[in-house]
């Protein structure tokens, strides 16, 4: 059991992995997340200011995974076909969504400790 655990975790970092090298938004996201981290340590936040940045920040990671396989799920079609582009849209605003959100609840945190 602990040895097929650990095959996942492999097979999730090389996902993680392809996905840093075909998706200029995920590398933005992790890039943006890294500084926001930084920002966070240097501002003081409390630990459970902490708490709702990394589930944030990480959630926000794990959807644009998801975004990501729904659209390569809908290129491997091949031919453009309106429900799926309805679905890889739909995946696109979920992304989009979640990362307002986020936005808004670091700009919360960080306009707290700034003003």
């Amino acid at each position: 059991m602990l040895e097929r655990k650990w095959r996942n975790l492999i097979v999730s970092i090389k996902a993680i992995h392809e996905t840093w090298g075909t998706e200029p938004s995920f590398r933005v996201q992790i890039i943006a997340s890294i500084a926001i981290c930084i920002a966070a340590a240097l501002i003081g936040v409390t630990p459970t200011e902490w708490a709702v940045l990394i589930l944030a920040l990480f959630a926000a990671a794990a959807i644009e995974l998801i975004n990501t396989g729904i659209e390569r799920i809908g290129d491997a079609f091949g031919r453009y076909d309106h429900h799926i582009g309805l679905i890889k849209d739909l995946g696109s605003a979920a992304a989009g969504t979640f990362g307002v959100g986020t936005i808004i609840v670091c700009s919360i945190i960080f306009i707290r400790h700034l003003l």
